[in-house]
């Protein structure tokens, strides 16, 4: 970081130039994940061992986590490639929730099956499951589920009819029998599906007893989001007005795999509508972005320009992210007062990643039906890419004045609370063959660009292809390995 003197002779103050330094924030999936775990292994797929450091995490609420800051070294002798030259300065980080998830019992497992197999039922038999908005791989899981369920019921109803005391053909076996599945057996199955498949259970259910689970989860990732867009060193002068402020972090991106791609989408959301009242915006400057239709269809009814190049718009995004961060980019370091003056709000995040994404499944787990999940998206609660237009206020558009959502005697426009898709990217890897994740844009619009991955030159099964975006097996992570370093490399 090199200084300047700035040309006013009285002050001769200190001008630091402004640094692309950024946040890479994983957060990982369902399971008993330990600290660090998903972390490092992520970077390991970037990296090799030695050009990175592990260093205190200050952002996270936890004594256990580390950031990992990748290592640049120019050209030298003893160097002769540089280290990492080609990635700008970047500091990883895990948002980790597992301990968060406590408490899970076998009925929390059973009432969530219950919900989403009745809901999916419904859906079959009034012919909604043919909707595009389903994944088609859904009507087959769910006749695989009601058929394993009926045989068991069945199954367990005709031994109990013909055949009561085949469990106890001799006093010995059956003791032993029942030893064995409560010494080992049992727990073991519990275990499982407790600490495994309770985690999506407990999560996707917005049910009274999980709602504090949800909360401490989405509570602690919007935490994190808060101080990394804050996170700033302070000069020593002695007036507050004067205490200038140099932030640390230019951009973020969000990464998330399985269950916790859900959850990146979440605190997305839920930091968004903290701060977006704070982010002045020129509507001039969101004339591109908002042209893009996207499979919403509601732009040209209220005069809109239309355009289908999902390419285009995700280049429009990513203008419009400069120009709403314009006025910082220019002035990495300012004064408190100024901070205090523009609201001390900035939107650093370009990127949300998504891995193995479970919402390709959103209208069954995420609402009660299809036309529920439709109500909650035309009434912003589920934030689509591109975002819902406004209906009333600057019909057709996606910014707003302030005073159309708070009293201000100072009102100016902003971008509206469903509209953070308007300047952030959504990338969405897939594997083709993996039964949580699947394709987003036919269930939250078109502006979200979908990988799809084919497991080519091996078998990779399905419970493995869900675990391999970055790890596991190279050859088949390799294809996303090479579009996720492109998606971190490209700082704006």
């Amino acid at each position: 970081m090199s200084a300047t003197q700035t040309n006013n002779p009285d002050e001769q103050r200190v001008q630091r130039e402004p640094v692309r330094r950024q946040a890479v924030v994983l957060i990982h999936g369902i399971g008993e994940q330990r600290p660090m775990e998903t972390l490092r292994s992520f970077v390991d797929a970037f990296f090799a061992f030695g050009s990175y450091h592990s260093k205190p995490d200050t952002i996270s609420n936890s004594y256990e986590m580390r950031r990992i800051k990748i290592r640049r070294a120019p050209v030298s002798q003893t160097c002769p490639f540089g280290t990492n030259q080609d990635w700008p300065e970047s500091d990883f980080y895990e948002y980790y929730w597992a301990h968060q998830m406590y408490g899970t019992r076998l009925t929390h497992i059973t009432s969530w099956l219950q919900r989403t197999m009745f809901s999916g039922a419904r859906a079959a038999f009034n012919g909604t499951l043919r909707d595009p908005a389903y994944h088609p791989r859904l009507k087959g899981l769910l006749l695989l589920a009601w058929l394993v369920a009926i045989a068991v019921v069945a199954g367990v109803a005709l031994l109990a009819i013909y055949r009561p005391g085949v469990a106890a053909v001799t006093g010995a076996s059956a003791l032993g029998a029942l030893a064995l599945w409560k010494t080992f057996v049992a727990p073991l199955l519990r275990s499982v599906l407790t600490d495994v498949v309770g985690d999506a259970a407990r999560y996707l259910d917005v049910s009274p007893q999980n709602v504090a689970r949800r909360y401490d989860i989405l509570r602690g990732g919007i935490d994190m989001l808060r101080k990394l867009h804050e996170q700033h060193d302070e000069s020593d002068e002695p007036e507050e007005k004067d205490r200038r402020i140099l932030y640390r972090y230019s951009r973020i991106v969000l990464v998330g795999h399985s269950l916790g791609s859900l959850i990146a989408y979440d605190i997305l959301r839920h930091y968004w509508m903290e701060v977006n009242g704070r982010l002045r915006v020129d509507p001039e400057k969101l004339r591109a972005v908002e042209s893009f239709d996207g499979g919403e269809g509601r732009g040209e009814q209220h005069g809109v320009a239309s355009s289908g190049d999902p390419e285009k718009f995700r280049r429009d995004q990513q203008q419009c992210w400069r120009d709403l961060n314009a006025w910082w980019r220019e002035k990495p370091e300012v004064t408190m007062m100024e901070a205090t003056k523009r609201g001390h709000a900035r939107w650093l995040i370009t990127d949300l990643v998504t891995l193995g994404c479970p919402i390709t499944y959103g209208p069954l787990l995420l609402a009660d039906s299809l036309d529920d999940f439709g109500k909650k998206i035309r009434l912003r609660e589920l934030l689509t890419c591109p975002p819902n237009r406004s209906q009333h206020m600057n019909a057709g558009r996606f910014s707003v004045s302030l005073s159309a959502e708070a009293d201000v005697f100072d009102p100016f426009p902003i971008l509206g609370h469903g509209a953070p898709f308007a300047l952030t990217r959504w990338t969405n890897f897939y594997f083709t063959n993996d039964i949580v994740g699947g394709s987003l844009g036919n269930v939250l619009l078109g502006g979200i660009e979908d990988v799809p991955l084919a497991p080519t030159g091996m078998r990779l099964r399905p419970d493995i292809a869900h675990i391999s975006y970055w790890n596991e097996i190279r050859a088949a992570a390799a294809p996303s390995i090479a579009r996720l370093k492109g998606i971190l490399q490209d700082h704006p």
